[in-house]
């Protein structure tokens, strides 16, 4: 095997292990950490500049309610928090002890004082069943193509479909939390895992339409090409996160733009690989080369489809979902 070949292989294991490693470390930190159970609604209005507003699946700690606005944590306000949450070198607040909150209830100014205490987030879980099927489910799927097919070039792209598929649903499932900025790592592993691992998927799907059952002639001709996409795709996303911090008003702003900065890479990236998996369907002469991909391809189309038009263009813009 040519040392590049293998080099190539041990990157995509490496890839997906790292991802299901942080996917299984966020939710043992979830669970085991202290928190205020003050999770925050990814989509919506949750970050602005005087604070961070509280949308929680478990139930929040004694003195919270859903939808307060959390704007100080311990004397400090959550800008700040926000601003330093890689510090190391920052105060942080025991657990264990009564902290101080300074919130915006219905628009009144409220004291409350909130003990951390480890979550039961066990009932969460349970109730996410399906999200741990679908990472469990991916990932399995896309290692045993890649042991039983290493020299597929579908094989490859479905390896890192999974990484950021695995890698980032339950972590977005369980969210994070106000006590998880005041700590700092916890939201920053949230963050990565939520943010560059699961746009790295969107390039990754659209790389798997140009080589799935087999590379399209475009890809055959160009193959910078499947680089390239990538490339491009992180680039842009990159790119937009600069330009958000750029006209942000504070870094509580700054945070709350990052889902309009993914739906702007995701959305034409998802309708793009919509697009050449139906015109690569419709060009398949071969009859038995249709029958591969059909279920697929009809797949890739209906949960695309209901996944924008349903869920994340929903949310966006009207703060909920039908689904």
């Amino acid at each position: 095997m040519p040392a590049g070949d293998q080099a190539r292989r041990l990157a995509l294991w490496l890839l997906l292990g790292v991802a299901l490693v942080g996917a299984t470390g966020y939710a043992v930190l979830r669970a085991r950490l202290p928190s205020d159970g003050a999770r925050i609604a990814f989509y919506g209005d949750a970050w602005a500049d005087d604070g961070i507003r509280i949308e929680p699946i478990d139930a929040p700690a004694p003195g919270l309610q859903p939808g307060d606005l959390v704007v100080a944590v311990a004397g400090v306000p959550m800008e700040d928090w926000i601003r330093d949450v890689s510090a190391a070198s920052i105060a942080r607040p025991a657990a264990g002890a009564p902290i101080e909150y300074r919130l915006e209830r219905a628009g009144t100014p409220v004291a409350a004082t909130v003990t951390w205490a480890a979550p039961a987030i066990w009932a969460t879980l349970a109730a996410g069943w399906s999200v741990l099927l679908f990472s469990v489910a991916t990932a399995a799927l896309a290692a045993f193509v890649q042991a039983r097919r290493p020299r597929e070039p579908a094989a490859a792209a479905l390896m890192i479909v999974a990484a950021g598929a695995a890698g980032s649903s339950l972590p977005w499932f369980l969210g994070t939390t106000v006590s998880d900025v005041v700590q700092g790592p916890p939201f920053l592993l949230h963050s990565l895992l939520t943010g560059p691992l699961y746009m790295l998927m969107w390039p990754a799907g659209l790389h798997l339409a140009l080589v799935f059952p087999s590379p399209s002639g475009v890809v055959r001709r160009h193959p910078w090409l499947v680089p390239g996409i990538y490339a491009a795709a992180l680039a842009a996303y990159a790119g937009c996160m600069g330009l958000a911090l750029a006209v942000s008003s504070s870094a509580l702003d700054w945070v709350g733009r990052w889902p309009t900065v993914q739906l702007a890479i995701v959305a034409p990236t998802l309708l793009t690989t919509v697009a050449i998996v139906v015109v690569r369907y419709r060009r398949m002469a071969e009859p038995a080369a249709r029958a591969r991909v059909r279920l697929v391809t009809v797949s890739v189309v209906a949960s695309a489809v209901i996944g924008l038009l349903l869920f994340q263009l929903p949310e966006l813009v009207l703060g909920t979902s039908p689904v």
